[in-house]
């Protein structure tokens, strides 16, 4: 798997302005040469926004911020689709790619001051949590978002 989806939704409009991720990881956590990530926004199987990142030289365990051009005006209550493709080079492409596991939740509320998001995941089908391993994929660990209106 070489991309990661996060579907959410926002109880108040607020800007979405990009992601922090780290990885991939090689089995040797060796650096990587030129990975190419693709970030899209979404809703309603519409970009709303893309963004590619060369990143020419990636050390695996440092978290990487990728921002949009511009924000995205995200309103409430409306399914997002946060898409991350990663691709490699041919030189990398040849090494040997442990399989991380990573355990998700099928539903998790998080409560800001400015809005209550609310992530669902449709890998875990009918349980209330699975693990999903991760191989050629970096791992989205931060969120970036501003309030619309003041809180």
């Amino acid at each position: 798997m070489n991309s990661e989806k996060i579907k959410f939704k926002t109880s108040k409009p607020l800007w979405f302005l990009g992601i922090g991720f780290h990885g991939p990881y090689t089995e040797e956590n060796q650096t990587l040469h030129r990975l190419i990530v693709d970030l899209t926004i979404s809703k309603q199987n519409q970009a709303l926004a893309k963004r590619r990142k060369i990143c020419r030289v990636k050390i695996p365990n440092v978290v990487l911020p990728m921002f949009l051009d511009l924000p995205v005006q995200l309103e409430q209550d409306l399914d997002y689709i946060i898409t991350t493709d990663y691709e490699f080079d041919q030189q990398d492409q040849n090494q040997n790619w442990p399989a991380y596991g990573a355990q998700y939740e099928k539903a998790a509320i998080l409560k800001e001051p400015f809005s209550t998001l609310t992530f669902t995941d449709e890998r875990c089908g009918l349980k209330n949590s699975c693990t999903v391993a991760y191989v050629q994929c970096g791992q989205v660990r931060f969120l970036h978002f501003w309030p619309v209106e003041p809180f």
